[in-house]
């Protein structure tokens, strides 16, 4: 997956994230240009993940979240 792994107010450093790749590789992008597509898109992506996948935002943890994670882990052990 590709994903933004650092913004700045000029840079945005893009990832390849994957646990099984052999190599790890980014991009760096730098100039306003970027970082405003970039956010634009990381915004976009954030908004379209359910609440219930979230355990943290700006209005701070979820607890229901957290317990039904917790309680997944707990029947697959």
């Amino acid at each position: 997956m590709l994903s933004p792994a650092l913004m700045t107010d000029r840079d945005v450093v893009m990832i390849f994230e994957d646990a099984s790749a052999g190599y790890r590789w980014g991009v760096w992008f730098q100039g306003p240009q970027y970082l405003a597509l970039f956010e634009r898109w990381f915004d976009d992506l954030w908004a379209s993940i359910p609440d219930s996948y979230l355990i943290y935002s700006r209005n701070g943890f979820n607890q229901s979240a957290i317990d039904r994670i917790r309680k997944e882990l707990q029947a697959q052990s």
